[in-house]
């Protein structure tokens, strides 16, 4: 049965470890969505496979074995706003996914065991807003002053090779940038956050810290986020500092989960942090029994 009705824009295939290609080996034409889950004998999306309008908006690959399943054409793809890759433990690298992308809005990766590097060139990614990257173990690199331009949302969790090092992100560079998002052992040297010599956007509004092993101190730099409306941190067994002066003053909510010696000081009217924390109109303090 071939794919060709002219109203078809979203397929999604889920399941099908059997199958090698599509129907006539074409994508339908108009398709705007394409999300192709658990496929392990899929072949590469290739330039034959496209049609004139190339119209597909939405690229999800998930739990695909195939070395070759990413598109080799990706950068023909001229309207995608958003690609999600994930679980793809055979991926080695992301070709063409810098160029031509003027649309780009989203693009996550995650758990996808072997890709060394990321994408070159990704400040040519001016449309890029949300940048998501998980368990990821093998990245060795993260490009230093190379960061999309425009991000509103940088999340890095469980990236054991990249530099975890913040101050060669180059993170100031980021005029958008709102929601900030860090967690896992490449941030094993981090005992402050952030150091006094990396300096982080005054656009921030959310910071989640998460599972730094080592951390000690939040910095006084926070008192400059201006703008900074929710601050998390989770699983840092070390934490026992604050800035003593002041929390960031547009602070609506401070959570601390599951760091112990963090969850004394802030504990209600008890705590040598109490006073610092308690005008803030939503404080959550939990060491972690209850979760």
């Amino acid at each position: 049965m071939a794919l060709t009705p002219c109203r078809f824009d979203h397929l999604e295939i889920i399941g099908c470890p059997s199958l090698v290609s599509f129907p006539d080996g074409k994508l339908p034409t108009r398709l705007k969505t394409l999300k192709i889950w658990d496929c392990s004998q899929m072949k590469r999306l290739s330039e034959m496979m496209l049609h004139d309008d190339r119209s597909l908006e939405y690229l999800a690959i998930s739990d695909c074995e195939a070395p070759s399943i990413f598109p080799e054409c990706v950068s023909s793809f001229m309207h995608l706003t958003e690609i999600n890759l994930s679980n793809c433990s055979a991926l080695m690298f992301f070709p063409g996914i810098c160029f031509s992308f003027g649309n780009l809005r989203t693009l996550t990766i995650y758990n996808c065991k072997k890709p060394k590097s990321l994408p070159h060139e990704m400040q040519k990614l001016t449309s890029l807003q949300e940048l998501t990257i998980r368990s990821c173990p093998a990245l060795e690199s993260f490009p230093n002053g190379d960061l999309p331009p425009n991000l509103t949302s940088l999340e890095i969790w469980d990236c054991d090779g990249i530099d975890g090092c913040l101050l060669n992100w180059n993170l100031q560079s980021l005029a958008c940038l709102r929601d900030f998002s860090i967690a896992g052992q490449c941030f094993v040297d981090t005992v402050s956050f952030a150091d006094e010599k990396c300096v982080l956007p005054t656009t921030l509004t959310s910071i989640w810290i998460g599972r730094l092993p080592n951390l000690e101190s939040l910095s006084m730099q926070l008192r400059s986020l201006v703008n900074l409306e929710e601050l998390e941190i989770v699983d840092c067994p070390k934490l026992k500092s604050l800035p003593r002066e002041c929390l960031p003053p547009a602070l609506g909510r401070f959570s601390i989960r599951n760091c112990l010696l963090m969850t004394k000081r802030c504990s209600k009217e008890k705590g040598v942090y109490w006073p610092l924390i308690s005008h803030i109109p939503c404080v959550e303090i939990n060491d972690g029994n209850d979760m």
